[in-house]
């Protein structure tokens, strides 16, 4: 499923007001506030890289966030993208299987993950979980 850069510039502007929502929630806290103040960097510095077509460069910095603030549904979901872009459909599953464990409420990891077992030809596997990516979000594409 190739994205729009209309689609994509939206999908980053979400994903980077989600981050800064997690970052808010967790900012109280000093020494949370620099783990998550790193994480964000280093999540912006994967999206630059991953915009520019690096992507083992972006996915070494999305787990370096993950490294850095813990669990990271956001960071996953772009690792997942990355290695999709890749042809490395195994890694793409795992980690858009990780997001939507994460963010359990997200129906764009869901959507994702369906997509990506579709194309390893997953079929019955892939039903219920874009079952559950419309039951989610019925607005959704």
């Amino acid at each position: 499923m190739h994205l729009r850069i209309s689609n994509r510039r939206t999908q980053h502007l979400f994903i980077l007001w989600a981050l800064a929502a997690v970052i808010s929630f967790f900012g109280a806290a000093g020494t949370y506030a620099q783990e998550d103040d790193d994480a964000a960097a280093l999540f912006e510095q994967g999206q630059d890289a991953h915009e520019k077509g690096d992507l083992v460069k972006a996915v070494e910095l999305y787990r370096k966030a993950i490294e850095a603030a813990g669990d990271l549904p956001e960071a996953e979901y772009q690792i997942g993208n990355a290695y999709r872009s890749l042809g490395k459909l195994d890694e793409a599953e795992r980690a858009f299987r990780r997001a939507a464990e994460l963010r359990p409420e997200w129906s764009l990891a869901f959507a994702a993950l369906g997509s990506t077992l579709v194309t390893r030809g997953k079929y019955a596997d892939a039903g219920p979980i874009l079952k559950t990516a419309i039951e989610l979000d019925r607005n959704s594409f």
